[in-house]
């Protein structure tokens, strides 16, 4: 039959257009707990965690975050909704196993829900974890994580837009989202915290923004030496996020980057500023008397930069002479 004239009624171009069919009816929303078999259904941390592979997160070389972190793994219990991301170097069951580990700490997983990823299965296998997988090519079937990890991404953006922090530093955001997620975003539908749920306690810290500036208490060693008599005794810092134990478990500790050493890396490379975990911090503007506003993000106002990496290659060849020369009378003193 001619194609052109009665296109509709043709059989090789109905074959051409044949597309999986979805049902259309309208029927009543169903709650996840529905979905799920009712001997399954999940009601306490650890009776239903859904993941997905590691996504890639880096697209070059040169957009790896500290320590060569270019992948993570999204993570979410049902039960209680809290989740987790874990960036990692590279799809492995060493990783994502140590991923796991960190997620349940001495709580117990009864059932893992994925896509089949092979080292995932590698992971529970070890672990004594029963691993269920999705329909394959099917992501719809497994659409929860899915959407996590679009809320992860797209939270993790805004992070690094609204502190103005360097791509380099997602690795630091991810984590700091997944952890204001957990503590301080409300269930629509069940009127609930995630970090409630788990741990049936209110979150004790302060809900800061990452990237906002705050003054910390310093407790390393050298800090403390190199302070002058008649210094302040805080140092102003960058907020990044929260230190854990496993299971979730918070140290009192946050974490944060001194501003004098922030401006000391040099921009356009890999390298990022060391992170410290104190306990002491003093928000600007928290006291009655202090006029200082907050939150107030010194990187993206300018305020703050990283250094400008010299481009002139005399120059660093000189400062590279200098320091070997300055090395070598050091040690030659030393010998003496």
């Amino acid at each position: 039959m001619n194609c052109k004239v009665q296109r509709k009624h043709c059989r090789d171009h109905n074959k051409s257009r044949q597309r999986r069919l979805v049902e259309t009816t309208k029927t009543d929303k169903i709650s996840a707990e529905e979905e799920i078999e009712k001997q399954d259904a999940p009601k306490t941390f650890g009776d239903l965690v859904t993941s997905d592979p590691t996504f890639l997160i880096t697209r070059n070389s040169t957009s790896a975050a500290r320590r060569g972190d270019t992948a993570a793994l999204a993570v979410r219990d049902k039960a209680t909704g809290c989740i987790a991301a874990y960036p990692s170097k590279r799809k492995s069951a060493t990783d994502i196993k140590a991923a796991v580990i960190d997620f349940k700490g001495s709580e117990t997983i009864k059932r893992w829900y994925s896509d089949g990823a092979p080292e995932l299965h590698v992971a529970c296998r070890e672990l004594g974890i029963r691993h269920d997988i999705s329909d394959p090519h099917r992501s719809e079937t497994n659409g929860q994580i899915e959407r996590t990890n679009r809320t992860v991404i797209e939270g993790t953006r805004c992070l690094l837009f609204h502190s103005g922090m360097p791509y380099k530093y997602w690795k630091l955001a991810i984590s700091c989202f997944a952890t204001l997620y957990n503590v301080a975003h409300v269930d629509s539908k069940k009127g609930t915290v995630s970090y409630v749920e788990r741990h049936s306690h209110k979150f004790q810290g302060k809900i800061l923004h990452f990237g906002c500036k705050i003054r910390y208490l310093p407790s390393a060693e050298r800090e403390v030496e190199a302070r002058e008599k008649m210094d302040p005794a805080l140092r102003d810092g960058l907020f990044v996020g929260y230190r854990f134990h496993t299971g979730d478990k918070w140290t009192k500790q946050y974490k944060v980057i001194d501003c004098e050493a922030y401006s000391k890396i040099q921009s356009g490379t890999g390298r990022t500023a060391y992170v410290h975990a104190v306990s002491g911090i003093y928000v600007p503007g928290s006291a009655g008397d202090d006029k200082d506003q907050h939150p107030t993000f010194p990187v993206a106002e300018g305020i703050l930069q990283e250094a400008v990496a010299s481009t002139d290659g005399e120059s660093g060849e000189e400062l590279i002479i200098n320091a070997v020369g300055g090395l070598q009378t050091d040690l030659s003193g030393t010998l003496i």
